[in-house]
């Protein structure tokens, strides 16, 4: 089950149409307004006719909200992504969508790699024995 979840959320992750390929250099740090402004494109793109944009809106929405959630700072979601949704205006969101999409294909790359590891056949390690005891004392 753990193998078809990592499977499935890499390639959702390698098939949104923000995302960039491996080989760039690894993205820039984000702050928390960054953050912000990618959640408000991810529920923007969530109200697209687009089922792939929809659940590309779940990733980007999961993945910066539980970025902002846990980087500790006291942000009131309520608050600050209406007014980052206001941000984004025209063709902003066609820059943000693919800033925002850079550290997402990295993550896919990583739960890629562990998906191949997955796929592997594992080894099992031999079960041990309990030590025999001596009928002598």
């Amino acid at each position: 089950m753990r193998k078809i979840v990592i499977t499935g959320l890499a390639s959702l992750l390698l098939a949104m149409p923000s995302a960039v390929s491996a080989d760039e250099a690894a993205p820039p740090a984000l702050t928390t307004a960054d953050d912000l402004l990618c959640v408000a494109v991810a529920i923007i793109m969530g109200t697209s006719p687009d089922p792939a944009l929809q659940d590309s809106s779940k990733a980007l929405t999961l993945y910066y909200v539980g970025r902002i959630e846990g980087s500790g700072t006291n942000v009131d979601l309520k608050t600050e992504i209406p007014e980052s949704i206001k941000q984004v205006q025209g063709n902003k969101y066609v820059v943000i969508a693919k800033e925002c999409g850079k550290p997402l294909a990295h993550v896919a790359e990583e739960l890629g790699v562990i998906a191949k590891i997955l796929d592997q056949p594992q080894k099992s390690a031999p079960i041990a024995q309990p030590p025999k005891r001596s009928r002598n004392p």
